[in-house]
């Protein structure tokens, strides 16, 4: 688990962009930097954290925060 914290002393969001999610070969997801950065001591962090000893990916509140998410759980 990298626990590195990525930090930019900026107050202007539009510095930073959009990040997109492909989850499938027609959906990609947008994510915006209001919500995957968390302000703090005038420095935006980014809100998510990279696991690279694991072979899937978990998709949190940095994800979810902005976005309409419906699980379909009949349609697997």
């Amino acid at each position: 688990h990298d626990s590195t914290l990525y930090a930019c002393e900026s107050t202007d969001l539009s510095f930073f962009k959009p990040i997109y999610f492909e989850i499938s070969k027609n959906t990609a997801v947008e994510v915006l930097p209001e919500n995957y950065l968390i302000e703090s001591d005038g420095f935006y962090i980014i809100g998510m954290s990279f696991i690279t000893k694991i072979d899937f990916g978990l998709l949190g509140d940095s994800f979810m925060r902005g976005n309409y998410i419906v699980h379909d759980m009949e349609n697997k």
